[in-house]
This record gives structure tokens, sequence and C-alpha cells, in this order.
């Protein structure tokens, strides 16, 4: 499976992105991603200081009320009862249904979380970083499922030097819109290496 340099020798195409219908799903894909990245366990509340994403959460319907005694803290006015029913509610996960919606409503669902928990590199490659590991999972599984080519990686945070315990980072570099964030968005390359577009046995 190698030549004779050791270089890998036989390689098959990444698969595409999975074409499913259209659903109906209890919260946004948006909202609910970017709530998985930035929100409240307990509640509708949402802590971010972009007010693109607030300006994002409302074009899916929502009123945001903004608190006076802070300008990260927001309020996603009617989302709490939608957690409820999707079972997120002090339990931060991609609920089922989500991975088997539409390709778009894929992307918007990931788009939220890339906003809030990920990274945009220089170098055009992203990131996505959490300490629960089901979630990092999902984000994977999400990634795996719009036809990127995505691995995840276990390390440790920090915090002022002192290790809080695990954490999980997804990688990946696409040509997709993963990033609805413009500051985030810019930094996607259109054009990918050769290896992004390959799995190399």
């Amino acid at each position: 499976l190698r030549t004779a340099s050791g270089r890998t020798n036989h390689a098959i195409p990444v698969c595409g992105a999975l074409q499913l219908p259209e659903v109906e799903l209890p919260v946004p894909p948006y909202t609910l991603g970017a709530w998985l990245g930035d929100g409240s366990s307990r509640n509708g509340q949402i802590t971010s200081a972009d007010s693109a994403i607030c300006s994002r959460i409302e074009a899916d319907g929502y009123k945001v009320r903004h608190y006076d005694w802070c300008d990260i803290a927001h309020n996603v006015l009617g989302l709490k009862t939608q957690l409820r029913v999707a079972g997120v509610l002090e339990n931060k996960h991609i609920p089922a249904c989500y991975f088997r919606a539409s390709a778009g409503q894929r992307l918007e669902l990931l788009q939220g979380l890339m906003d809030t928990d990920g990274y945009a590199a220089v170098d055009g490659g992203a990131e996505f970083d959490n300490a629960r590991e089901e979630l990092a999972d999902g984000v994977l599984a999400l990634a795996l499922s719009l036809g990127i080519k995505a691995t995840k990686l276990e390390g440790r945070a920090k915090l002022n030097g002192r290790d809080c315990g695990p954490k999980w980072r997804v990688r990946f570099t696409t040509g997709l819109p993963v990033f609805a964030l413009p500051r985030k968005a810019d930094r996607i390359k259109t054009s990918l290496r050769r290896v992004s577009r390959f799995r190399y046995i």
C-alpha cells in the first residue's frame, strides 16, 4: 500500500454530502447550534459578544432580549420551551433528527456551532473545541455527513496554566461556508489541497 519511499499509494475520494429532504425540527438549526456552543444549559440564554449572532437568531423568528447589566448576555424568548421539547435542556447534544435533516439544515446547524465554539485559522482550516465529548462527536458526524474530511483529537483543557480536564477538537478544511460570521467566513478558502479531497489507505 506504499511506494518505495514510504508514501501512501492508494486513495479513495471523500464522499459527498448525504442528500435528504428537509424536515420539521423542534428548534431552527442555526439557533440550536449557537445555543449548544454558547448557551446556558438550563435556559434559553446565550452568551456572545457578536451582535451578528443575535441578528441571525432573530432571523429564525425569535425576539432576543439584551440585558443592561451585561453586554454579552442575551435571552432568546421562547427558546427554553423548544429546547425542552428537543430534549437538550441540561443535556447538551445534537438530537438524532438533525443528523437526518437536509444538507442545508445540517449546514445551518454546523454554522451555529462554529460561529460560537469554532475557530477559523489563518491558513483556511477550521476547528471546533469542546469539553463535552458527545458534542464533539456530534460535530464530527455532522461534518462527515456534509462530505467534509474531518478528524477528532483529544487534548487537555487549561485555564491560567491549571489543568481543567480533557477536551476534544474536531479539525477540518473545507470550501463549504461552515461559518456565518463574516470575520470567520472570510478565512475559508474555496480551493482545497488534494489531500483534503481523498482518504488515503
